[in-house]
């Protein structure tokens, strides 16, 4: 529980560091959905961003995870938010929007943002689509791209989740074939049978 618990708060603190950063660097494009969106953003991250670093002392004064290599755990996190940004700029190359760079992290830092602040829906079914096409389309992207762009992102959830199922589903099969049968009555090496002859007896 507790290193559940630990793994959130370092997850919060690499979302949080990614907004701030990104507030910073697509500042110049955060200003096509808001004037202050840029602030706004960076707002936002700084309240989690201090939150996550005061949950982890109190960790640290109450647990053992201490000796989490923590830094080092927030650094692959914040790696994978990169790459998250790497391949919305992949999807919009391929469907035909032309962003730069940081076009591509403001759609994502507002998409992200989105996100955590419905992350009672699944997936963010709805939240995301919309999110995508209006910020694609605030960007001067055409409304055909952006709407691609939309679908391909969605297509590519649904195709790792059939992944992740077909192989959960492969390993368990796998697992089932590799343990030893139950024993019943009646069969060798079980209970004897009601039907078969104590020792000693005579057939007769």
């Amino acid at each position: 529980m507790a290193l559940a618990a630990r793994r959130k708060q370092l997850v919060m603190r690499s979302h949080a560091a990614y907004l701030a950063l990104g507030s910073l660097v697509a500042a110049s494009a955060l200003v096509a959905f808001h004037p202050r969106a840029p602030l706004f953003v960076l707002g936002s991250a700084a309240i989690p961003l201090a939150l996550s670093f005061f949950v982890g002392a109190c960790f640290d004064r109450v647990t053992n995870t201490r000796q989490l290599p923590a830094p080092r755990a927030t650094f692959f996190f914040f790696c994978a938010w990169l790459c998250e940004t790497l391949e919305t700029a992949v999807i919009a190359h391929v469907v035909g929007a032309r962003l730069s760079v940081p076009s591509v992290i403001a759609v994502e830092c507002a998409i992200s943002l989105a996100r955590s602040a419905v992350a009672f829906v699944p997936g963010g079914l709805g939240v995301q689509d919309l999110g995508y096409t209006t910020a694609l389309a605030a960007l001067g992207v055409p409304h055909e791209a952006a709407a691609a762009f939309a679908l391909v992102k969605r297509a590519k959830e649904v195709a790792w989740i059939a992944t992740g199922f077909a192989v959960s589903s492969l390993m368990r099969d796998r697992r089932t074939k590799g343990a030893a049968p139950p024993l019943s009555i009646g069969t060798p090496g079980g209970w004897p049978s009601a039907s078969a002859p104590s020792s000693g007896a005579s057939p007769g």
